[in-house]
């Protein structure tokens, strides 16, 4: 498998987690997001295992915007999480 055969998702959930992603990240923490979609796509491919390509490009790319975006909206990163605890 190549990474040019692999499919980014272009949904508007797709488009609209990128939006996010690239107004509150690094240009290093995005691309490392991008990067982490782009591996987990292609050990799926290449050892047979399906998955639902939206999904893991926003929980991909949209995991990284949950730090950053919680510091803006002035949420401790830390307790971001804790009503689903």
């Amino acid at each position: 498998m190549r990474f040019a055969d692999i499919v980014v998702p272009d949904t508007s959930a797709a488009r609209g987690a990128l939006e996010v992603a690239t107004a509150y990240c690094s240009p290093a923490l995005l691309n490392h997001s991008v990067r982490a979609y782009l591996w987990a796509a292609a050990y799926a491919g290449t050892n047979g295992i399906a998955f639902d390509a939206e999904l893991l490009y926003v929980s991909s790319i949209g995991d990284a915007g949950r730090g950053p975006l919680a510091s803006a909206m002035g949420v401790s990163p830390a307790l971001e999480g804790a009503p689903s605890a």
